[in-house]
């Protein structure tokens, strides 16, 4: 009978983590969808069209960190989105060739300058890109 309770325990933890990669993934795509429908939001932090950068980066690595997390990896506190994909490619071949998106994504968030044609679109691709690879990770 200990076995069954070990099992029983292992299932539980399968169950709580796969909740939280569902709301990590949630969260995510209420913040691209928040970027998408609010292109002129801006904040005193990140000025002119830089706070939809941020959603969009920001929207990426929670849903990385939530697969991460499903992996046992407590990734609360790491927000460079290169780095959290470097360490999914670690559990995931998916994530392969997540690396260019990811380093992309973060740069359009140095930008110091209007957004060029283009650009407010592309970060919004990558996020969702990055996003469709959690949700399709073996």
């Amino acid at each position: 009978m200990r076995w069954l309770s070990r099992l029983s325990g292992l299932f539980s933890s399968n169950n709580v983590r796969r909740q939280r990669l569902r709301e990590c993934l949630a969260q995510a795509r209420v913040e691209l969808e928040f970027a998408r429908q609010h292109p002129d939001f801006c904040c005193d932090v990140c000025g002119p069209h830089g706070h939809r950068f941020f959603a969009c980066s920001s929207a990426a690595a929670k849903a990385v960190s939530g697969f991460l997390a499903f992996h046992h990896v407590d990734a609360k506190e790491i927000y460079n989105l290169p780095r959290l994909v470097t360490l999914a490619a670690g559990y995931s071949k998916d994530f392969d060739h997540c690396s260019e998106w990811a380093t992309a994504l973060s740069a359009y968030g140095a930008i110091d300058r209007e957004a060029k044609e283009g650009e407010l679109e592309e970060a919004l691709r990558l996020a969702e890109q990055i996003i469709g690879v959690v949700e399709s990770a073996d």
